[in-house]
C-alpha cells in the first residue's frame, strides 16, 4: 500500500511547520516545504498505480484504492497540499510575509529579516492531514468489510447441512 508515504510526508509537513511556528528557523520552513513536495508527489504515484492496477485487475472497483469515498477524502488532502505549496512559495517571494527583529549585544535592533508566515501552511497542513487519515480508515475499513464477507461466503460454501433431528434415520447402523 502506498497510501503510507504520502500520509507520512504530510505527517511530517505538518509538524515541521509547526516546529518553524515555535523556533522561526528558515531549516524548519524548508523541510515542511520539501516534505510537502514529497507528500504530492508520493500521492500521484500512489494515484497512477491504483488506476493502473485498476484497468489490469477485473474486480478493481472492489479494492480500496479505487473507492470512491475514499479517493475524494484524498482527492480534498491532495488538494489542500497543493494549495499550500502555492501559498508558500507566494509567501517566500515577498508577499505575505512577517518582519522579525532581532536584539543586538548592545541593545541595537539588527537588520529586519523576512520570515515567512506558517499559520496558513498549519491549517491546510492540518486539514490536509485530517482528509488523508480519514480517506485511509475509510479505505481501510472497506479492506476489513470485504474480509469478513469473503469468510462469510466461503464458510457459507463448505458448509453442509446436518441432519435433522426430526429425521428417521438410525444412528446405529441395522
Amino acid at each position: 500500500m502506498l497510501v503510507a508515504f504520502p500520509l507520512t510526508f504530510y505527517t511530517s509537513a505538518w509538524s515541521a511547520f509547526v516546529i518553524y511556528t515555535v523556533h522561526h528557523q528558515a531549516f524548519w520552513w524548508l523541510a515542511g516545504l520539501c516534505s510537502s513536495v514529497a507528500g504530492l508527489a508520493c500521492a500521484v504515484l500512489a494515484g497512477a498505480v491504483s488506476a493502473r492496477l485498476g484497468r489490469l485487475r477485473a474486480d478493481a472497483l472492489r479494492t480500496a484504492a479505487i473507492r470512491p469515498e475514499a479517493g475524494r477524502f484524498q482527492l480534498v488532502a491532495f488538494l489542500a497540499f497543493a494549495l499550500n505549496l502555492l501559498a508558500q512559495h507566494e509567501s517566500a517571494g515577498a508577499h505575505h510575509v512577517a518582519r522579525v527583529s532581532l536584539p543586538l549585544d548592545a541593545g541595537a535592533l539588527a537588520p529586519v529579516q523576512a520570515v515567512p508566515d506558517a499559520a496558513l501552511a498549519i491549517l491546510l497542513c492540518s486539514v490536509g492531514l485530517a482528509f488523508s487519515v480519514l480517506g485511509a480508515l475509510r479505505s481501510w475499513l472497506h479492506v476489513q468489510h470485504e474480509h469478513r464477507r469473503k469468510a462469510a461466503e466461503a464458510e457459507h460454501a463448505n458448509h453442509q447441512p446436518r441432519p435433522s433431528r426430526t429425521s428417521r434415520t438410525p444412528l446405529v447402523p441395522t
